[in-house]
């Protein structure tokens, strides 16, 4: 005949069967009751069905700083209409480290007045999700700090449209909190105050997100003009990636800002247009009225020719001669213009003799040079040109706008490195003048091309000095020094 289970023994063979780590503390008696599983739960290897432990005791091993949170269950407070609780803590376990436990219960007993005698619970394990909540809101918290220290403006927005974060770049490139633009709608807005324009960026935008989305590739980026809260426009090349791994993923928004830039690159263009059309001139109205004469002077010999006239003929030919030899100093001239420099040991040192001849017979200044292992220096022109440019433009500030009237030019090269100084007597410089001067912008980026630097301060007798540093090792990108 079949066994009949009382509902104690039903009670105690659920618990067992489904290995629910269960506690009972019994109130007025200060006693906890904890079965296998539970003590299981926390590292301890008991083989008895229960085991009790004074409620002291189980307070000592609950973290310091969830006590405060977990004291309630047996205070007072537990007296209420439902009886119910549920609590999160960490419990120290058997090897002295923390495991996070979920407790719900509710009390189960109470006396004549409604104060709690017997409380009963379970804790579920809860530390392998608790911890991953922390490695999460730790990863976020480095992503947020790497993001803020980045010199590169960064914005956060969620699926719902909220812009969540702007670093401190992002907030001082565009001028806009969080609290002016909390939402896309008000960052299109305000970013693009022109309707036409942005209803084309934001379509463009939508459509670059969603094929970036789709095939998992990198979003093409888009180059916008944004309106800053002072009403200035920035130009930025505008990048967008999703955060995975969150149920609501944010997504990155890069505003990589090349305002600088493209005010240089313009600059260029405009000078590159200027020199373009000062060497037609030079050609038209040089070369061209040489080669015109040349002409003229041929005509006239052929009649002299044909005519028989053999004095005249002598002398034309003689004019022809010279006419000739000033067309090809001409050409020269134009060719030394374009390209300063040629191949060969020693041709930069020469180069730069050239310069300062020039300079002085030019202008008014007083050029001292100061070449140091040069001699044999062998630069080729990708590298040799640039160079000189540098040099050349720091003469030619320090003549047109420095009012100098003594340069000295001091070219080092040492352990494959060219260090350049142009220093002037002049009236020195000003910021403005360093930071917008198409001059020294063009200097920077020939320097920069070269993988060197160039700075601009104030000398010592209150003039300009240019300093200009390069490296030129032999694997360089854009050439090789070779030194004999």
């Amino acid at each position: 005949m079949a066994t009949v289970l009382d509902a104690k023994e039903q009670y105690e063979l659920a618990i067992n069967a489904a290995r629910l780590p269960v506690w009972e503390y019994d109130i007025p008696n200060n006693r906890v009751t904890g079965n296998v599983h539970w003590h299981r739960a926390l590292g301890y290897q008991l083989t008895e069905s229960q085991a009790t432990m004074r409620s002291e005791t189980w307070l000592s091993g609950i973290h310091p700083d969830d006590i405060a949170g977990f004291e309630h269950v047996f205070s007072s407070d537990i007296a209420d209409s439902t009886g119910f609780f549920e609590t999160e803590f960490r419990m120290q376990t058997a090897d002295g480290t923390y495991k996070w436990l979920l407790d719900r219960g509710r009390v189960v007993e109470r006396d004549a007045t409604g104060a709690p005698l017997r409380v009963v619970g379970i804790s579920v394990d809860i530390d392998a999700r608790k911890r991953s909540e922390e490695a999460l809101r730790h990863s976020e918290l480095r992503l947020r700090s790497v993001i803020e220290a980045a010199p590169v403006p960064f914005a956060l927005n969620d699926d719902q449209g909220n812009v969540t974060f702007l670093n401190s770049k992002c907030v001082n490139t565009f001028g806009y909190l969080i609290s002016d633009i909390p939402t896309l709608a008000d960052w299109w807005l305000h970013a693009y105050p022109d309707p036409a324009y942005r209803q084309w960026v934001k379509e463009t935008w939508a459509g670059r997100l969603e094929r970036a989305l789709q095939t998992n590739g990198p979003f093409e980026a888009m180059e916008v003009i944004i309106r800053c809260k002072d009403g200035s426009d920035r130009t930025v090349l505008a990048y967008a990636a999703p955060l995975a791994g969150e149920a609501t993923p944010d997504h990155l928004v890069i505003l990589l800002d090349v305002t600088e830039q493209r005010i240089l690159e313009q600059k260029i263009l405009t000078a590159v247009s200027h020199e373009q059309h000062r060497i037609g001139m030079d050609l038209h109205d040089g070369l061209g009225q040489q080669l015109t004469g040349l002409s003229l002077m041929l005509a006239a010999l052929a009649r002299s020719v044909q005519s028989g006239d053999q004095l005249s003929s002598s002398r034309e030919l003689e004019a022809l001669a010279t006419l000739a030899g000033e067309c090809v100093a001409t050409t020269r001239a134009i060719a030394h213009g374009l390209s300063p420099i040629e191949s060969g040991p020693g041709n930069f040192e020469r180069a730069l003799r050239r310069l300062a001849d020039s300079t002085q017979k030019t202008t008014s200044l007083s050029v001292t040079l100061s070449l140091i292992d040069l001699s044999q220096l062998d630069l080729e022109q990708p590298v040799a040109g640039p160079l000189f440019r540098i040099i050349q433009e720091a003469l030619s500030n320090a003549a047109k706008h420095s009012h100098a009237t003594q340069v000295r030019i001091r070219v080092h090269h040492v352990a494959g490195t060219l260090k350049l100084t142009v220093t002037d007597n002049g009236q020195g410089f000003y910021k403005e003048q360093v930071a917008e001067g198409l001059g020294l912008s063009i200097m920077r980026y020939r320097a920069r091309a070269l993988g060197g630097r160039v700075e601009i301060g104030r000398a010592k007798n209150g003039g300009t000095i240019v300093r200009c540093t390069c490296r030129i090792e032999s694997g360089n990108d854009f050439a090789a020094a070779k030194t004999g």
